[in-house]
């Protein structure tokens, strides 16, 4: 595909994005809040479909079957939200890090959500005969996240989760609106960000830069066949 396709399809899957978070909004005074937690939920992902595609189209990884997997994979995209909540912080995260000692210094859940998707996921449908000389200490929250507790986190919005024993033990009704807000809130800075990546990506932030560098190494031909 031409990369301008790869453009098209990433503004595509934003505008969807958007499209479930007015869904989303005008939920607002449902109660319980459960729907307006799983459509924001399901419109970061869609963000995160865009921003993997955008990544593919200004040639920061290579497309294959795999990546299509990956755009395809709930916990691809859900560790890739990883990575864009930290290229556009909320106001209190951001606060916090620039208090901190070293505000410049990359985030291990990010780098290892990036880790994650390269070789426990991309990798191993690449080829499942390599190991780890020494096996990975990942960061606990991405590594769950890899395990789809997130995931498990969305469909319990949705659905009534049945016990061993036959039981229900759990409904969407367990959803508070704190919760939903924040994914509500965590979705709409990911809409923000792809919408200032899309139209200034010229001049990206310096984080944008070392998520970029981080993504090519990992993603080169080379890296590729070592994994295999």
């Amino acid at each position: 595909m031409e990369k301008n396709e790869f453009h098209k399809t990433s503004h595509m899957c934003s505008k969807n994005g958007a499209r479930l978070l007015s869904e989303a909004q005008a939920l607002e005074f449902e109660r319980p809040p459960s729907t307006k937690h799983f459509l924001s939920m399901i419109a970061q992902e869609e963000f995160a479909k865009a921003f993997l595609l955008h990544l593919v189209g200004v040639e920061v990884i290579p497309w294959n079957s795999n990546i299509l997997r990956a755009a395809k994979d709930h916990k691809c995209k859900q560790l890739l939200c990883i990575v864009m909540d930290y290229l556009n912080l909320d106001t209190e995260s951001f606060i916090k890090r620039f208090k901190g000692p070293n505000p410049f210094k990359f985030p291990p859940k990010v780098l290892d959500a990036i880790n994650i998707l390269c070789y426990e996921k991309i990798g191993r449908w690449e080829s499942d005969k390599w190991q780890w000389a020494d096996d990975p200490q990942w960061d606990t929250e991405a590594m769950k996240v890899a395990e789809g507790k997130l995931d498990i986190i969305k469909q319990d919005s949705l659905y009534v989760k049945i016990g061993k024993n036959g039981s229900g033990i759990c409904t969407p009704e367990h959803v508070t609106e704190k919760r939903a807000n924040e994914e509500y809130d965590r979705a709409r800075r990911f809409e923000f960000f792809l919408d200032r990546l899309f139209h200034d990506d010229k001049d990206p932030n310096v984080d944008y830069r070392e998520v970029v560098n981080i993504f090519k190494r990992l993603f080169t031909q080379e890296a590729s066949e070592e994994r295999t």
